[in-house]
Formats: structure tokens, C-alpha cells, sequence
């Protein structure tokens, strides 16, 4: 979260899944925080990286619910 920090007030930090996709597709991301993936492991779920291609007509993020 420091690290976080410092990157805001130089103009590298971006926030929401609609600024943080474009700027992963142009390889511009150095580090990315996602606590939907923390939330989800502490709740006992599981977590894959997939292949980009793989979910494109899903808006490149899909749950496999438990119930």
C-alpha cells in the first residue's frame, strides 16, 4: 500500500477496472492489487490466471459459484 501511495502523486496509479484493462492491454502495469482474488481465498474459494483470450466475451473476469 506504500507503494500505492508514492505511485499517486506521480501520475502512476490507476484505479477500476475500466482504466486498469486498457492499460494492461498496452503492457503498462507494473504491479497490480486486487483484492478480489484476496477476498475470495479468504473466503476459502480458489483462484486461476487464465489465457486473455479465454474470457473475452466475459469481460475477461468469470466465478464459478457454490451455490
Amino acid at each position: 500500500m506504500r507503494q500505492l501511495a508514492l505511485a499517486r502523486p506521480n501520475k502512476r496509479y490507476a484505479g477500476g477496472i475500466h482504466e486498469i484493462w486498457p492499460l494492461a492491454r498496452d503492457g503498462r502495469i507494473a504491479t497490480l492489487l486486487d483484492d478480489t482474488i484476496e477476498t475470495v481465498l479468504r473466503h476459502g474459494g480458489a483462484s486461476i490466471i487464465v489465457n486473455s483470450i479465454t474470457l473475452i466475451d466475459r469481460q475477461r473476469i468469470a466465478a464459478i459459484l457454490r451455490y
